[in-house]
């Protein structure tokens, strides 16, 4: 099995990448010309597909006490999974109450959440742990595809014990008329690690 150097799709020994023809003549240009390479991992993805499979190199951090991430090989159903999930994580937004400044403000992303909590980390009143005065919440867009079902208690009580219903029970967040469900609610942390940072 080989891999195109310029799109990393991988193809059989013995065909080429369509890449191949559109590579430059320019002397110059050539150092960007795609070309075949062997594929030095397992040719499956970790779903266990071999179909459609696209080449991810060996990446190397560069950085004591962190491993290189080995090469490994992905389907196209698996990628695209992926992007939907990169896609669905730059949505969201991130609602922060915070009740020692008295103020609760939206965030369109983490920058900005950070920015936000910077009076934490340059306050020394503060002490390292939780910070209790804050609360996050991740939201995510309202897609407009609510269930009954996502407002009902999470657990029901049945013969006399607590069971877990398999839906979630969904919260709403309304502001400025937009709606928001909640992914998750964050406590964040002040941290002392040759500095004073914010962990969340």
């Amino acid at each position: 099995m080989k891999y195109c150097s310029k799109c990393k799709k991988v193809y059989p020994s013995g065909i080429d990448c369509e890449c191949l023809e559109n590579n430059y003549s320019d002397s110059y240009l050539s150092k960007y010309n795609a070309e075949m390479k062997a594929v030095d991992c397992e040719p499956i993805c970790r779903c266990g597909s071999s179909e459609s499979l696209k080449y991810h190199p060996l990446h190397q951090w560069n950085s004591i006490g962190l491993k290189d991430d080995p090469a490994y090989c992905t389907c196209a159903e698996c990628d695209k999974k992926l992007e939907a999930r990169i896609v669905r994580e730059k949505s969201m937004k991130y609602l922060v109450f915070d009740s020692c400044q008295d103020e609760t403000k939206l965030c369109d992303d983490t920058d900005e959440v950070e920015e936000f909590l910077e009076y934490y980390a340059n306050d020394s009143e503060f002490e390292s742990g939780p910070l209790n005065d804050v609360l996050i919440l991740k939201l995510e867009p309202f897609d407009g595809n609510l269930k009954e079902s996502d407002f009902k208690p999470q657990r029901d009580y049945k013969d006399g014990e607590f069971t877990n219903r398999p839906e979630p029970n969904t919260h709403i967040v309304v502001w400025d008329g937009d709606i928001y469900r909640v992914e998750d609610v964050i406590v964040p942390e002040l941290e002392y690690d040759g500095g004073r940072s914010i962990s969340w």
